[in-house]
């Protein structure tokens, strides 16, 4: 894409760029879609560059920024794109940190039950005077069990 800037008179100034025919097709069908003229997506999209990389202003916020700052000063969001990669595998580690809690939370979780539930049978044992069954279990060397009548 090239740029030129064109004066045509002492009170006006118009720039015109020359754009790829496929970038030019995704500004018509823009364009269309919002029914304006092509022209004004072009506007906008230009304004916005301005915006981000002469002005270093925030995407999200609008603040202006220092030149060069790779994070917002007024709402944090990243403003290059290391400061986006950077951003990203923070929210990863965090991710993956919440995922080890959570596991645990499970893990201990199912230890409270556990404990909880031999704490109720033993409570059930101890109101009705009888242990629960046990499961009979074959010693070694001891004859084979019988059913019992």
């Amino acid at each position: 894409m090239t740029y030129s800037l064109i004066v045509k008179d002492s009170q006006k100034e118009f720039f015109a760029a020359r754009v790829d025919p496929e970038v030019l097709e995704i500004l018509k069908a823009e364009a269309e879609a919002r029914g304006v003229k092509v022209s004004a997506i072009a506007r906008e999209a230009f304004a916005e560059w301005i915006a981000r990389h002469v002005e270093n202003r925030c995407p999200w916020c609008g603040a202006v920024n220092l030149p060069g700052a790779d994070w917002c000063g007024s709402c944090t969001v990243p403003l290059t794109a290391a400061a986006r990669e950077e951003a990203r595998k923070e929210s990863d580690r965090f991710i993956e940190k919440i995922n080890e809690m959570a596991n645990e939370f499970e893990r201990r979780s199912l230890q409270i039950e556990a404990k909880v539930t031999a704490a109720l049978e033993m409570k059930w044992c101890t109101d009705h005077d009888e242990a629960p069954a046990r499961p009979r279990v074959r010693e070694p060397g001891q004859e084979p069990l019988t059913p019992e009548a």
